[in-house]
This record gives structure tokens, sequence and C-alpha cells, in this order.
């Protein structure tokens, strides 16, 4: 883009002040400005025209100059050097600094000796106003322009808008491209306009690509679409400095530091003024408040009523007033909307066109969704013509440094952290940069979107244009490099470590990079995948998906991987296999990595292989020789003196020895990974020896004890579902065992439909353990029962096992049991768990499971609710 900067033959002499509008289109000098960042100043090439240009460009700098003349004085320069330096009257300059009018300067020194600053390059007034008035013909003239479509949703950030704006004076929209920050500001100004409240002016600064003329831009605004002759300031205190006003500032990402210093200016010089801004990033100043827009979500059940679905058949009557809904053509919608990231701007694109492209058709074109979502309304700004120019000027305005980290993290699907980033972004400087700046600036400029604490994650259109980017740029093969090697130490990390266990429950939000580093080695027949796919199939077997696992395993085993490989997929199979109830194959492949791992001398590698083989012998009912593969474990992580590993092996050992009865023995082994284990730094692997921590109190009878191990385990952050499963079924067993039948035929009916759900199959001899209590208790009112209880939701299943009252605790006023209540009373009186435990004849751990049971029922902080809570519970004394 280039900027004609008219040049008049005659340059008038600083004294002249008068409004320059020639009769006659002038002279003018070329200025190019096609690659110039956002706010910077433009160069002159040299040439005849060269000292005219620099005129031009001084003249263009007046206002700016009059600020730093200001700031000169203040700092002591006398006006006799200042005007020395500028070549001109010290009266002369006296008289125009006073009268607040922009200097002009025209003098013979060279630009380096000229008191002139190129960087700041603010254009006088008077030499703008031909390209002013080109705005104000262009629409600029302070007046809101009216919505051509009716406003939907957003009830609730219109409220926090009127709440904000209530305690600052500048307000900041923020969002993605095409999240709908000016319809939300547009809808904001019309319902203040309906109740009239205070006079709003107007600026889109959408169409302007020079930060200098932010501020004359803003003056004609308030000016009602006049040339302004006077600074921005001035006149907006002239008009506003007594009254309540608003100047919403839409658009002003590319030209926010220009924004950010005349806003700040604004404000000190009105106290009665609000700004609100749009902008794809904050403007950073003093006092600013900052609301996110979030795309919209599809997730309501029915679709009919999503908001995003309704924006969809809103904007799809606008083209085609036939259009009509149907429940099949709703989930359609729901999912294009889906796809489609929530951005109203995509969604308004996809529905305008119903007429010609029916929702099913767009929902199979998404791939190709920056080139098929386009705008066909004439007038419509250029960034909002389609879907890829909205994200295009988004992606203009990031650095250099800033695009080439773009375009790599694009090649990582949903969310990621700072490890991940660090990988795809360094250089091969010897010292990587820290990537957090990068991930912040991003974020700021709504490239990036927050997700969990510590993630962020990229909009899929983002990361198609992102990833088209990288092809472009002959990238990708860079960035997959990196990314391989990234999931490759993953994966290693995960299955080779010693604590695998632990290692599997850190990488829950990292399994869908694994797939996608799974697809990314396959195409490129990389030597990790054998390892990437067991890591893979050990986390989905976590979550009870043993399917998936079943399939990766079996068709990267026919590849014939090398030995260690084959191995570690081996041992994933052989999980997967035992919780789908193929028990015979589950002992076939752990029989198979086992004697990889022996051959390779692998400990690690043997650890994880007699693991897999001690459960499937346990579910084979094979228990002498499930009690062996796990003393072999025990032993040969006692030689390492690794703590972390050899508490889950014990808890393995513990887990596979009480079905032959050796509960005491059991009861050793337990107590000792219970010992060894940390609940606050390893919650899962803690979680898991609870439940077989109560499963050994239940054998032995003590089933107040089992309850309470069981409820802790449940009750602690785990997303393994064989464990919470386990869970639910041991408290089932407990409350029949004690009498509560209605409680505990709803947790069996629960279990049994969240087993059914997701078919993950128990132990036998567990499995055979619940059903003989839930047979004895009234098998034939069971499944009558199973319709009254939380269906295949393992979510609702844990929900309820926590929640509901026994028909004992009910009577009593709490949700606490007896034993559990005992235990509240004598923490009340400020006992300990050690004291607890002593005068119940309990263990220390136990009388501590309890008193955490207590907090999680009641919704308690520390053990001073308790005694609060217990002295609440006691009857008033006379």
């Amino acid at each position: 883009m280039s900027i004609e900067i008219p040049q008049d033959p005659a340059v008038p002499r600083a004294s002249d002040t008068r409004a320059w509008e020639p009769d006659t289109p002038p002279a003018t000098t070329h200025i190019d400005t096609t690659d110039l960042a956002p706010g910077e100043s433009p160069t002159v090439s040299p040439g005849a025209g060269q000292a005219a240009a620099l005129a031009a460009l001084q003249r263009a700098s007046a206002w700016a100059l009059h600020e730093e003349i200001g700031r000169a004085r203040e700092r002591g320069v006398s006006w006799r050097d200042l005007a020395a330096t500028l070549d001109m009257s010290a009266m002369t300059l006296l008289r125009h600094y006073r009268a607040g009018r922009g200097i002009v300067v025209i003098g013979q020194k060279s630009p380096d000796d000229v008191y002139y600053r190129k960087d700041i390059g603010r254009q006088l007034v008077h030499s703008l106003t031909p390209i002013l008035r080109t705005v104000v013909d262009d629409g600029l003239n302070g007046d809101p322009p009216v919505a051509a479509d009716r406003f939907l949703g957003r009830t609730s950030e219109l409220s926090e808008m009127t709440a904000l704006l209530g305690r600052s004076r500048a307000l900041t929209l923020t969002g993605p491209a095409g999240v709908g920050k000016t319809r939300l500001a547009l809808e904001y100004i019309s319902q203040m306009s309906q109740f009239g409240a205070s006079p709003v002016r107007w600026v889109d600064l959408g169409p302007l690509s020079d930060a200098a003329m932010v501020e004359p831009a803003v003056a004609a605004a308030v000016h009602e679409g006049r040339p302004p002759a006077a600074l921005v300031e001035d006149l907006v205190a002239e008009r506003y400095g007594r009254t309540k006003a608003v100047i919403v500032l839409d658009n002003c990402e590319h030209l926010a530091a220009a924004c950010a210093a005349m806003v700040q200016r604004l404000l000190a010089r009105c106290p009665h003024l609000h700004i609100l801004a749009t902008s794809r990033e904050p403007l950073q100043i003093r006092g600013e408040v900052i609301l996110t827009l979030s795309p919209l979500s599809a997730v309501a059940d029915p679709p009919q009523q999503d908001l995003a679905v309704q924006l969809f058949v809103d904007r799809a009557r606008t083209a085609d007033p036939s259009f009509r809904l149907t429940p099949e053509l709703a989930a359609t919608i729901a999912d294009v909307c889906t796809q489609l990231d929530g951005l109203p701007l995509a969604i308004e694109l996809a529905a305008r066109q119903a007429a010609v492209l029916p929702p099913e058709q767009l929902l199979r074109g998404m791939e190709r969704r920056l080139d098929l979502l386009v705008n066909h309304l004439r007038g419509a700004p250029d960034r909002h013509q389609s879907l890829r120019q909205a994200i295009q000027w988004s992606h203009n305005l990031l650095t250099a440094e800033e695009r080439r980290a773009f375009r790599a993290l694009c090649y990582a699907p949903g969310s990621f952290d700072e490890s991940l980033a660090h990988a795809l972004c360094h250089t091969s400087r010897p010292q990587p940069p820290d990537p957090w700046p990068l991930l912040s600036a991003l974020a700021a400029k709504s490239l990036l979107m927050p997700d969990a604490p510590g993630r962020f994650r990229i909009l899929e259109s983002l990361r198609l244009f992102g990833t088209e980017q990288l092809r472009a740029g002959s990238e990708e093969g860079t960035a997959r490099a990196r990314f391989l090697a990234w999931a490759g130490d993953l994966a290693k990390t995960m299955l080779l470590s010693t604590a695998n266990h632990e290692v599997i429950g850190t990488v829950d939000a990292e399994r869908h990079h694994l797939q996608h580093a799974v697809q990314a080695a396959e195409e490129a027949n990389d030597h990790r995948l054998p390892l990437m796919g067991a890591a893979l199939a050990a986390c989905w077997i976590r979550l009870g998906n043993h399917q998936p696992a079943r399939d990766l395993t079996r068709r990267l085993l026919l590849q014939e991987p090398p030995a260690a490989g084959r191995a570690h997929l081996e041992c994933s199979r052989s999980l997967a296999c035992r919780m789908a109830g193929d028990f015979d194959e589950a002992r076939s492949t752990a029989r198979t990595a086992l004697d990889i791992a022996r051959d390779l001398q692998h400990p690690a590698l043997t650890v994880r292989s007699l693991s897999a083989l001690s459960r499937a012998h346990s579910a084979m009912g094979a228990h002498g020789k499930a009690v062996a593969a796990s003393r072999d474990q025990v032993a040969l992580l006692r030689t390492t003196h690794q703590t972390f590993a050899l508490a889950t092996a014990l808890n393995d050992l513990a887990w596979v020895i009480l079905p032959a009865g050796l509960t005491d023995e059991a009861g050793e082994y337990i107590d000792e990974a219970l010992t060894l284990l940390d609940p606050a730094s390893s919650p899962e692997a803690f979680s898991t020896a609870q439940h077989t921590a109560g499963s050994i109190a239940m054998a032995a009878g003590h089933y107040e004890e089992a309850e309470a191990h069981f409820g802790a385990s449940l009750t602690r952050t785990s997303a393994n579902t064989d464990t919470t499963l386990y869970n639910l079924e041991g408290l089932a067993v407990t409350a029949l065992a004690t009498g509560d039948s209605s409680r505990g035929l709803h947790l069996a009916a629960a279990a049994a439909a969240a087993r059914s759900h997701t078919q993950v199959m128990a132990t036998p001899w567990w499995a055979d353990m619940v059903a003989d209590f839930t047979n004895r208790a009234g098998a034939p009112r069971y499944p009558a029962r199973q319709g009254r209880t939380p269906g295949g939701n393992l979510e609702d299943a844990v929900h309820y096992a926590l929640s509901c009252q026994s028909p004992q605790s009910a009577a009593a006023g709490t949700h606490l049991t007896q034993r559990e209540y005992q235990v509240a009373e004598l923490v009340a009186q400020g006992l300990t768990d050690q004291q607890v435990a002593a005068r119940l004849q309990i263990s220390p751990r136990t009388a501590s499971n309890y008193a955490a049971s207590i907090r999680t029922k009641l919704g308690l902080a520390t053990r001073i609710h308790i005694a609060t809570w217990v002295t609440s519970q006691r009857p008033p004394t006379e």
C-alpha cells in the first residue's frame, strides 16, 4: 500500500498557520508504506524529490513536535535553544506553542540536526484534510453504525460490560478473529441509546493503515465528520470535559500503540469520558479492564436450544427464508458449529451459504473451510470477506518471530504446555529462548486460547491456516521432526520409567498428541513408532478404552517391530485383552513380552512384563502363578532401591495374594506400599493402594474400615476407570454387608451400568464376590432398581456414591456412618490421627482416611471445620 502526501510548491513559513486547502490538486511525493509494520513511520526514497518529501514529513510531524517541545521545556531546555535547533524565531515558536497549534519546521539543516523524531511520525491535521474527507465520506462521521442483523445471546457479557464500565473508564473487548467483538460493542451502545444514556462517538479504525491517522480520525468523529482544526484532546475536552460520554474505538489491534497513547491522554484530560475498545489484543494501559470473548459452544441438549445453532438458523433464513430446522438437521448444524470452533463470523459465513450448500455438505467440507466460507455481501469489510481474510488480518499483525512460532505450534493438535511449545519453537542456537514470552504474546493477540492452567490451544480454523503457512514455507518437515522427538521422549519416559504408572497419569492431557504422533510416525516410517504406539495404548487402557488399544497394538505388531518395541506392544496388548475379558491372549502376550525382556536383560521392561503376566494369571484364577510373578517383580525392584516402583509392585502383590486367602500377608504388603507412597505427589497410585487396603479390610470383615478406604480412594482425583469401578463395587458390598441394602443395590446397579457402558471387565473372583452379595440382598429386585440409578455415566455414579445418604445416617441428620461420627467427635476434641487411632484401636492411616472421608462428605476444608460442624449438631444446653 502507499499514501500520497500533498506537497505545496510554495511551502509556507512557520508563522503561516492558515489551513492548507489548495483550490487545485497539488503535486505529490510518493512514499511507499507497503512493508511497514503497524505504527512504523514511512521512509523517503532517495531521488530528486527527497528535500520536498522531507519537508512534507516535517509538516506531518507537527503535532508530535508540539509535544516534544513541551517535554524539552520540562527538562529545562530554553526557548532560545529550541528555536535555534528548529531554525525559527523564538517568538514565533513561543506564539505557536502557546496557541496549541502544530509546529511546522522549515529549515535548511540536515535531518540529523533538526529536533525531529522520525519514529513519531504523526501527520499534520491540515495536510491530511483530503485524506480525512475521504475517510469521512466512507462513513467515519462518529455515528454508530446501524446493525443489519438480529443480535443473539451474549446477555451475560452485556451485563458484565455494564458492570466493568461502572468500575473503570477503559474497557477493551478482546478475542480471536470473528468472535463477535464489534457486534457486541454495537449492541451495548444500542441498548445505551435506548435509555437516553451518554453521547457516543464511534470510530472504525479498521480502514486506517497509518498510526498517524488515529488521532485525526478520532478528532473527525468527535467533530461529527468535519475535518478538525485542533488537537484531538482539545476537541474532546471542549465537548465532553464536564459531561459523561463514550468513545468506541473499533478494531484497534493494528494500531494498538497509537490508540493506547491517545487514550491515556484523553482519560487524563476528561474525567467523565469512557473508552470502549475492540481489539484482538489489549491496549495495555493503566486502568484498562479486559473482557475476553469466548467462542460459542454447541453442547446443548437438544441442539435446537444451542446458541450457535440458533445463530446459524437465523442467518440461514436471511439467505433462504424457506430454511427449516428439523431435529436431525439441528444435530448436523451443531457439528458444523463445533468444527468451526463456535466462531460467530465463521458460523454466519457458513449459514449464508445454506441455500446452495446444505449443512451436510458443509460438514463434509470442513477441511476446505478457509476457501469455502466466503462473504458475498457488498460493503463488508475486507477482513470479513472470508474466514481466511479474517485470520490473515490477525496473522499480519505478528512479528516475524511470532509468525514462526505460530506456524510451528500449529503442527500440534489440541492443547499443549510449555514443554511441547519449547520443542516446536526452539532454534539451532546453543541456548534456545524461553518460549513463555512468545506464548504470552500470541495469547495476547488472540492467536492462542488459554486452556487448562499452564496450557494453551489453537482454534482449529486458525490451526488450518497456520498449517498452510507451515507447508508453504517448507517448514513442515522440521516441525514434524521436532514433534516426533518430543513424543518419543514422552513415550520413553512413560513406559521405561520405573514410575510408569504415575507417568501415565501425568500424560492424560497429551494422549491426543501421542495419537497424532503415531499417525505421523506411521507415515514417516519412524523408528520410534512401536514405543509411541505402546504408550498411546496404555493411555487408552487406563481410560477404559481397551478396544482401540487392541486394534492399534495388533496393527503395529503385524509390522514386525524390533524386539524392545514388540515387547512394549505385547505388554500393552496384554493389559487391553485382560480388561476386555480375553484372558488367554492376555497371558500369552505377557509371556512373550517377558521372554523378550529377559533376553534383552532389560530390568524396566521385565518389571512391566511381570506385572502384566501376574494380572493375567490372576484373572484366569491361577492365583499361585500370579503370586509367583508378583513376588519376582518385587524382588527385582528391591535390588534397584526405586521406591515408587516398589510401592506399586507391593500393591499388585497384595491384590493377587488376597483371593488366595492370605489376608494378613496381603495387609503387610499394602501397609508397606502405603508407607512408601506420598498421597500429594502420587495421588493415582495412592488411590489404587487405598482400594486394595479396603478390599483387604472387607475380606477380614472390617466393613466400616473398608468403606472408609473405598470412599477415600474414590474422592481422590483419578481418571483411572478400572480403579473407579472397583471402588463403586467395594462401597456397594460394604453397604450390603452392613444391612443398608437400598444403598448397596443402587451402587451395585450403578457400577454394573458403568461396566456395561465401558465394556471394562472385572477380575472374575471380584465379580463373583459382588454378585454373591447382591444376590443375597435381593437379586430379583436388582434389575428393577437399575432404572433409578445413575446410567452408564461414570461421573454420575461417583457423585451418587459420595452423596447418597444411608437410612441410618439420614435419621441422625448427617451423611456420616457411626464410625465416622465417632472420629468426628474425637477430632472435635482436638485429638490427632495417632490419638484417634489409639482411642478406637485402628491404624493411624485408617483414622486419617476417616477424617478425609468426613471432610469430603460434609464439604469441609479443615479439621477445625469438622469441630465446628460437630458442635452445631449438639443440642443447645439449658
